[in-house]
């Protein structure tokens, strides 16, 4: 299923968690893909500005910075926050329900 569009590139979520972040040229056809997980207990939410945003089933979060082969350059773990639940994540921030 997919779950975004945004810098070119998709982001897919298949059934067993993991995941399929594609670059996609100005006609829509695959340049190139990468692949990760799946993660026990994980769920990823939202791709943008180079990062994907993961949400545990704890509801910490988990935004990766990646590269733009689809490589994890780095990630920062956040919360979790009772009663918050991560929903999006861009221009650098992160859009929580609570």
């Amino acid at each position: 299923m997919p779950l975004n569009h945004a810098d070119s590139r998709v982001l897919w979520r298949h059934i067993d968690g993991r995941i399929s972040l594609w670059n996609v040229d100005d006609q829509g056809e695959v340049i190139s893909f990468k692949e990760h997980g799946p993660f026990e207990g994980w769920t990823p939410v939202h791709y943008g500005d180079s990062r994907v945003l993961w949400r545990h089933a704890d509801n910490h979060i988990s935004l990766w910075k990646v590269s733009d082969q689809g490589e994890v350059i780095s990630f920062k773990e956040h919360g979790p926050f009772g009663g918050w639940t991560a929903l999006n994540y861009a221009n650098g921030r992160i859009l929580w329900r609570g």
